[in-house]
């Protein structure tokens, strides 16, 4: 579990951001989605406000050294699988551009 503030790497689509919880699952969203599993709301950092996010605690990761390895290889097999997927890699300031969320 992660308390509020935590500095956390989140999937975003097939990549791990840097992120940071502003706050835990409250009661009201877990009656929502008849969940009982932790969600967190992630601002990745460097983005834009517009894409903080209810994220499930399963996209979440703590910032270890072996989980920060996943990270980079993570993005250099996506920067190396296509010259489409390369282009959404330098996204504008603000966010992804075209990144499927979810």
């Amino acid at each position: 579990m992660f308390d509020k503030d935590d500095d956390i790497l989140c999937y975003h689509g097939p990549l791990l951001y840097d992120a940071k919880t502003v706050s835990s699952s409250p009661q009201v969203l877990k009656t929502q989605l008849r969940d009982d599993n932790p969600y967190y709301l992630v601002h990745y950092k460097g983005w834009n406000n517009k894409w903080d996010d209810w994220v499930p605690e399963e996209r979440t990761l703590e910032i270890t050294p072996e989980n920060l390895a996943l990270q980079h290889e993570l993005e250099k097999t996506y920067e190396n699988s296509s010259p489409t997927k390369q282009r959404r890699m330098s996204m504008p300031k603000g966010g992804p551009s075209g990144a499927g969320g979810g």
